[in-house]
């Protein structure tokens, strides 16, 4: 082999070899043009990978004095612009069919964020069933007194698929029920700094489904923080989607695969 043609298949290798297993994407939801929603509950926003439809939920299901075990329900969501998502959820005080306990300040600043005053306020990410994401850091645009942070992961594995109860639906399960259910707690991340990128996920989990919302014990793994002042308003999330090769990257190893080909067939001058 000459030397011409130990350079351009090394070349190829080199491509080849350096190719990342994974693409990587992120989603805003900063501003209205991205995440239109008027009175609703969610909303869904594209990017050059796979889209995600964002649903707010909170457990303002129930009633009496032990709110822990209340179940979830969908909230109203809102954008505000610049800074992300907030939530007002279905007990806030004045809303038809809200508990005899309502939610007093719900709705109202620090409580129009994604908060867990009284009632723990999250946003289910759904990419849909056949899109696996390893979300890998998010950002928030506000917070208030507090920022504190849980992740969970719908994995469908665990003590579930023995007992066949793996469920990843939300809708009138208690947030206690979740990690029995096939959820995973992907972690709790204290002080997340406004207009920062938060890394998570550190064991590289990937689903299609997530949950994001202000510090919830209630899931487990409580490492003992105050509760009951955490605000956030959810401005970004980003992630890999595993398996999957950007198509620059994809272009130019076709590229050079055909160079080589091309100048491994010549004949030596």
């Amino acid at each position: 082999m000459t030397q011409s043609k130990k350079i351009w298949l090394a070349a190829a290798i080199l491509v080849t070899t350096s190719l990342p297993a994974a693409a990587a994407y992120s989603w805003s939801f900063d501003t209205t043009t991205k995440c239109a929603v008027v009175g609703g509950t969610s909303c869904t926003v594209s990017s050059s990978g796979p889209s995600v439809t964002a649903t707010t939920y909170s457990n303002s299901g129930g009633s009496g004095a032990d709110t822990s075990l209340y179940t979830l329900e969908t909230g109203y969501m809102s954008v505000y612009s610049g800074s992300g998502l907030g939530e007002k959820n279905r007990d806030a005080c004045g809303l038809s069919g809200a508990a005899a306990n309502c939610d007093v300040s719900e709705g109202n600043s620090p409580e129009h964020a994604i908060d867990n005053n009284e009632r723990y306020d999250s946003v289910l990410m759904n990419f849909g069933a056949s899109n696996k994401v390893a979300l890998t850091s998010l950002s928030i645009g506000w917070k208030g007194a507090d920022s504190d942070m849980t992740v969970l992961a719908y994995t469908g594995t665990g003590a579930c698929v023995a007992a066949g109860n793996c469920s990843s639906s939300l809708s009138s399960r208690k947030y206690s029920d979740l990690t029995n259910r096939g959820w995973t707690l992907i972690g709790h991340y204290a002080d997340v700094a406004a207009n920062a990128i938060t890394g998570i996920n550190a064991g590289n989990v990937s689903s299609s489904l997530w949950l994001i919302g202000a510090f919830n014990p209630l899931v487990g793994g409580d490492p003992g923080w105050n509760v009951g002042n955490d605000a956030i308003k959810l401005k970004t999330i980003a992630g890999d989607v595993p398996g999957k090769v950007p198509e620059p990257a994809s272009l130019l190893l076709v590229g050079l695969g055909l160079i080589a080909a091309c100048r491994a067939g010549r004949r030596p001058e």
